[in-house]
């Protein structure tokens, strides 16, 4: 099961539960829920960035991407 630019964008400290981030996938049939370990080296930079409230990955101005956003903003930044 994998999780896409519209399950990124959603994705916030909502989610984490102990050491772990969980998430129900928007797209995906059946369960659809993704459970990732919250091991160290995703939770120091987590810990360590100013993120939005119920999201962690925010535009320049500090508002939630959507997911056409971040799609064009990642195509970009990977060019």
């Amino acid at each position: 099961m994998a999780m896409l630019s519209v399950d990124v964008v959603r994705l916030g400290r909502q989610h984490v539960r102990e050491d772990f981030i969980t998430l129900r996938t928007e797209k995906e049939a059946g369960d659809g829920i993704v459970i990732i370990p919250l091991l160290s080296y995703l939770a120091e930079p987590i810990a360590a960035s100013n993120t939005g409230d119920l999201t962690f990955l925010t535009t320049e101005s500090g508002t939630p991407f959507v997911k056409e956003s971040f799609g064009n903003w990642f195509r970009k930044t990977c060019r």
